[in-house]
C-alpha cells in the first residue's frame, strides 16, 4: 500500500523515508515542545549542519578546510556566509 506525501501528494511506497519528489519527510509526528526546542536550536545553530566540527576544523586545520572547500568538498562544510552572520 503507497502512502501519500503530505506536501507535494506524490504517492510513495510505505519503506521511504522521505519523498523522492521533494524531500519532506513521509513519517510526520504531531508537534510539541521537544520539536519546537529542537527547532529553535536547529534554526539559531543549524548544528546539524557541523558549525561545532567547523569551528573545530578551522581552530586546528584551517587551511585544509579552505582547501577542500575551494576544491568542492562544500555539504561537509557550514555554509561561511552563515558562520559569519551566526
Amino acid at each position: 500500500m503507497k502512502t501519500i506525501c503530505k506536501n507535494c501528494e506524490t504517492p510513495n511506497y510505505p519503506d521511504f523515508n522521505y519523498c523522492p519528489n521533494c524531500s519532506q519527510k513521509i513519517h510526520l509526528h504531531r508537534i510539541n515542545p521537544h520539536e519546537i526546542f529542537h527547532e529553535a536550536v536547529h534554526y539559531f545553530t543549524h548544528a546539524d549542519k557541523g558549525i561545532f566540527q567547523l569551528v573545530r576544523d578551522l581552530t586546528l586545520k584551517s587551511g585544509v578546510v579552505a582547501k577542500e572547500y575551494i576544491n568542492g568538498k562544500r555539504k561537509k562544510y557550514f555554509a561561511p556566509l552563515n558562520f559569519f552572520c551566526w
